[in-house]
Order: structure tokens, then C-alpha cells, then sequence
């Protein structure tokens, strides 16, 4: 169910296609060409509003109220981290393959180094998931363990979890690999926009995650560009409402 209306995001290319031909089939209907004009109209501005960064500023805003740890005390005695993977980006030349992670999972392994590095040397439990199409792939969440590596977190404190499909799959296996390890408190490091979903879904199995999201992928843009349409501003929309869908298809499953 969820993958079907990941495919009917407003702001993506398919729900723009689709709202397009109901507008048209609308159009050509006798008696209703009224209804259609002021339909592909009403397309039209919220595809305009959708690309514009300061429409994009104000939709995010609920679910982007976290802001980074600053200072130790603010960690409540952190003993772990838990961080969640993006997704890798895979590309083949004939017979070679380069998987990289990518941006958001880079911003993800940069805030969890530097928890570490501004922790005593917590875990860091790495969880990831997905379906691996090829054999030749590496375990999901690969390459952002090995980009925590790169940014001087050492292998030995580092745990992968290449199981977890989705959000949920996280807060279930590292609640159970924490607690297997008798670790209570614990920092959870994703993007800003999935963090309010992310920390719900893990206070709904009865823990106490401390936030610290990566970097705010939403540009603070001023004055007149606030208004400027562009290809960045829309596909972020895509991603606002992606998270919006899921809240609410996560509340539908009890899961938050």
C-alpha cells in the first residue's frame, strides 16, 4: 500500500502526470469543462508553490523543530549512538561496480563522528536495510560505516545493521541491540526532515532517543528568491511530503 502512494506524492513527476490527465479527461467531458479548466489551474500553482524555497520553509517547519547537540551535558549520558542510513547510490561500467553513500547519508555519518568524537566514545549502531538486488552488492549501510571510518570513528565501535527496511525496522532492532548491550540512553542521528518521525517511532517502543539530525537541507533563503521557483526547491518538496505521507501511514499502523 505504502509503495503504491510513494508513487502519488504531490510535487513528484507521477502525481503531476496523473492530476494532469484527470484534469484533461475533466476537461473534455460535457458540461464539466469548468471544473477541469480550474483543476489543471489549481496543478498549476501548487506545482509553482511547491518549487518555491519559501513554501518549502513553512511546510517543514512541524516536522523540522530539532537542532543539533552542542555540548556533552545535552547528550543525558549517552552511552551509544544510533544512526540511520539513506540510501547508496550504485554505478556499474560493464563489469565494475562503485556503490557510494548518498548526500543525506554523508550528512548523517558527518553528525554522528562528530557526537562521537564530542561523546566518550559511545557505540555507534549503523542501521540500514533494503532490498539487495545483486550478490555483488555490499550489506546496505556499508558505505556509511565506512564513511564514519574515514572520519575517525574506529571500526571495533562500530555495529551494522543491514536489516532494517524502514523506520519502524530501525526503532525494533536497535532498541533490541541496545538493550542487549544494557544501554539506556542513547543519541539518534537522521536527517531533519525523517527526525520527527524517527523519534516517534522510537518512543513508541518506551525509549528516550536524544536528536541530533544532520545538516537542514532546506536552503534559508531571503527576499525575492524565498519566491523563486526551482528544480532543488521541488524535489524537496517531494521528500516534505514523503514524510508527511509516512506520518500518516505510521499513525494508520499504530507505529507512532
Amino acid at each position: 500500500m505504502i509503495q503504491v502512494l510513494e508513487y502519488l506524492i504531490p510535487g513528484s513527476i507521477s502525481f503531476l502526470l496523473i492530476a494532469f490527465l484527470i484534469g484533461l479527461i475533466i476537461n473534455h467531458v460535457a458540461r464539466r469543462r469548468f471544473w477541469g479548466t480550474l483543476w489543471l489551474w489549481g496543478l498549476f500553482f501548487m506545482y509553482v508553490g511547491l518549487s518555491m524555497p519559501g513554501v518549502n520553509q513553512v511546510l517543514s517547519m512541524p516536522i523540522s523543530d530539532y537542532i543539533p547537540l552542542r555540548h556533552i551535558e545535552d547528550a543525558r549520558g549517552a552511552e551509544a549512538i544510533v544512526v540511520l542510513d539513506s540510501s547508496t547510490r550504485r554505478f556499474q561500467n560493464h563489469l565494475d561496480i562503485l556503490e557510494l553513500p548518498d548526500d543525506s547519508s554523508v550528512s548523517r555519518a558527518m553528525e554522528a563522528a562528530r557526537i562521537y568524537h564530542l561523546l566518550d566514545q559511545p557505540l555507534v549502531f549503523v542501521s540500514a536495510g533494503g532490498k539487495k538486488n545483486e550478490p555483488t552488492w555490499l550489506p546496505e549501510g556499508s558505505m556509511l560505516r565506512d564513511t564514519l571510518i574515514r572520519l575517525g570513528v574506529p571500526h571495533q565501535k562500530i555495529i551494522l545493521d543491514s536489516d532494517s527496511i524502514n523506520t519502524r525496522a530501525h526503532a525494533v532492532n536497535g532498541i533490541h541491540y541496545l538493550a542487549k548491550n544494557e544501554i539506556a540512553k542513547f543519541v539518534l542521528v537522521t536527517s531533519s526532515l525523517h527526525m520527527h518521525r524517527a523519534v516517534r517511532s522510537f518512543q513508541m517502543l518506551d525509549s528516550d532517543p536524544v536528536p541530533s539530525p544532520g545538516n537542514n537541507i532546506i536552503d534559508k533563503v531571503e527576499g525575492w528568491k524565498k519566491f523563486w521557483p526551482s528544480l532543488k526547491s521541488l524535489i524537496l518538496a517531494q521528500q516534505i511530503m514523503h514524510e508527511y505521507l509516512g506520518l500518516v501511514y505510521y499513525w494508520y499502523q499504530g507505529w507512532i
